[in-house]
């Protein structure tokens, strides 16, 4: 009992580290989209390169991204060796939708132009967001 005690903690403070995480990505996010304008130059919209180089902003969005991949996995590790199961269903939500976000970010800088994929990344963070701000709440100590 102790142990699933602990585990449930680790749980809680992964998801708490993902949605500041996901706090994070989102300023970062609008900031780009308000802020950062591609250049014309690209060879076929393809930013990866100028966005390594030229782009401060950009590259920290990607590797907050990156974190958010690793987070996620954990809290669904945590979540799995919890067994309760709105850990388990949440985190899962919460990874496949920042699996989502994370591809079609990757996407959109390989082709600036289709914006399809830049919406598709910010309806994966949101589902991400919710689904990691559900799991906090179902999973939260009893009053008992």
């Amino acid at each position: 009992m102790k142990s699933t005690s602990k585990m449930m903690k680790w749980f809680r403070t992964m998801t708490l580290a993902t949605l500041g995480s996901l706090v994070i990505e989102f300023v970062l996010g609008i900031y780009t989209a308000l802020f950062v304008e591609f250049p014309d130059t690209l060879v076929n919209g393809n930013a990866w390169v100028w966005s390594m180089k030229d782009s401060p902003i950009i590259l920290t969005h990607i590797m907050v991204g990156t974190l958010l991949l690793v987070l996620s996995l954990l809290a669904v590790i945590f979540a799995f060796i919890t067994r309760k199961t709105p850990a388990v269903v949440w985190s899962v939500m919460g990874l496949l939708l920042t699996v989502v976000a994370y591809l079609a970010g990757s996407i959109f800088l390989g082709n600036v132009e289709q914006d399809a994929y830049s919406f598709l990344m910010a309806i994966g963070f949101i589902g991400s967001m919710l689904s990691y701000g559900v799991a906090y709440y179902l999973t939260r100590p009893s009053a008992a």
